[in-house]
């Protein structure tokens, strides 16, 4: 499941994804709760908190892309 959390976040890095789609398209508590990937439970939960500060104007679009690359490095 990591690896397709990366995959999401990496798409949104390359503008292949909507920053309005990136929270749609990231894993749901349920899938995370039931792959016991205690990575991708980590990654996602950084990325959905990341991106409502974003939502919440305390994050700028280029802040969010940051640290989401960092994220997945």
């Amino acid at each position: 499941m990591i690896d397709e959390v990366k995959k999401t976040i990496q798409a949104y890095l390359a503008r292949q994804v909507d920053v309005d789609d990136l929270g749609l398209l990231l894993p749901d508590g349920w899938e995370l709760d039931r792959s016991g990937d205690v990575k991708a439970q980590t990654m996602t939960l950084y990325a959905i908190g990341y991106l409502a500060e974003y939502q919440r104007g305390d994050r700028t679009e280029e802040k969010l892309r940051e640290a989401l690359a960092q994220l997945v490095a």
